[in-house]
């Protein structure tokens, strides 16, 4: 099992290598998904466009050999929200789209700009591939807090796997925040990715802080770089844990 294992300020990102001719086109329109909501029916999702969350649990898994290329949400919100308690399971199927558990960015409205948060929203992977993009416990521009990824089988391939992803632009002038995420690694396949317990973008004007995050391993085949925590400008990575 090859590991690099880092916590500690960084003022560069690493690159996500590009796997090529993993999948083939021609089954992206024959794409056949099934869904349910909190407890709901069964409902098909085409996975050409993106499949949001109205509950609180989203779960998906695949009807046969499918191919999605657009993205999941458990919870999304762009209107300054704070996206609290989703999840999204996922069971089966090929996936070259991001998946986030919860999902909320910044909005304008009266000349004031407002910041959304994710807070406790969870990804679980017990199947499927995933390739060549990211998955996000929780996403948002200021407050990514105790968000979770676990990946319990499946093979997750060239992407980046974040417990909790804080953004951050000096746009806002404000500083970003995400702690107390976890990614735990049960089982399955990492192969050539990054993994972050938390990450937080900041910028040259405001601090960001990526602290007390966690990355649990315990199984699964692992080829990548871990980090607990990963700050890319000016702020702090303290308190992060890898644990095997």
């Amino acid at each position: 099992m090859k590991m690099k294992f880092q916590n500690k300020l960084k003022k560069s990102v690493l690159a996500c290598a590009v796997l090529l001719s993993v999948f083939s086109l021609g089954t992206i329109a024959e794409a056949e998904f099934k869904y349910k909501i909190d407890d709901g029916a069964e409902q098909t999702w085409d996975g050409l466009n993106d499949l949001k969350g109205t509950g609180d649990k989203l779960e998906v898994w695949d009807s046969g050999i499918s191919l999605a290329n657009c993205s999941i949400y458990g919870g999304f919100d762009i209107d300054n929200q704070t996206i609290e308690g989703k999840t999204v399971i996922l069971n089966s199927g090929r996936f070259v789209s991001s998946i986030y558990g919860g999902y909320s960015v910044w909005d304008h409205r009266d000349g004031i700009f407002y910041n959304g948060n994710a807070t406790r929203n969870t990804v679980i992977l017990n199947g499927g591939e995933f390739v060549n993009r990211s998955i996000y416990g929780g996403y948002s521009f200021e407050y990514s807090t105790e968000n979770t990824v676990n990946i319990i089988g499946g093979v997750v391939d060239s992407c980046n796997v974040y417990g909790g992803y804080c953004s951050g632009s000096d746009f806002f002038h404000t500083d970003f925040f995400a702690d107390e995420n976890t990614v735990n690694i049960i089982g399955g396949e990492v192969l050539a990715c990054n993994v972050y317990g938390g990450y937080s973008g900041g910028d040259f004007v405001n601090d960001c802080s990526a602290s007390e995050n966690i990355v649990n391993i315990a199984g699964g085949l692992i080829d990548g770089d871990i980090y607990g925590g990963y700050c890319v400008e000016r702020g702090d990575a303290t308190g992060n844990k890898v644990i095997i």
